[in-house]
């Protein structure tokens, strides 16, 4: 799975995810649609959610959901490789 999303379950024709950890929603937004041309709905300044890290992933055809899962999971490998700075 990818480790820094934990799914709302949903019966609508999309995932809603809140961003758990390394990243911000908007963050995670901007990285997908500008590294890989992928666009998600961050819904942190959405009424209700409270500034919270929620983001709106679609439902599509199998080759964009493939792509989509590839680059999380390639973002979450990156991720655990960049040494913290503390």
């Amino acid at each position: 799975g990818i480790e820094f999303l934990r799914v709302i379950p949903s019966q609508a024709n999309y995932f809603l995810c809140e961003v758990i950890e390394d990243f911000k929603s908007y963050e995670l937004a901007e990285i997908l649609l500008h590294r890989y041309n992928i666009f998600i709905k961050d819904c942190s300044l959405k009424r209700g959610f409270k500034n919270k890290n929620f983001i709106r992933l679609a439902i599509r055809d199998k080759e964009d959901n493939d792509k989509l899962i590839t680059n999380l999971k390639l973002l979450q490998h990156e991720n655990k490789h960049i040494p913290s700075i503390s």
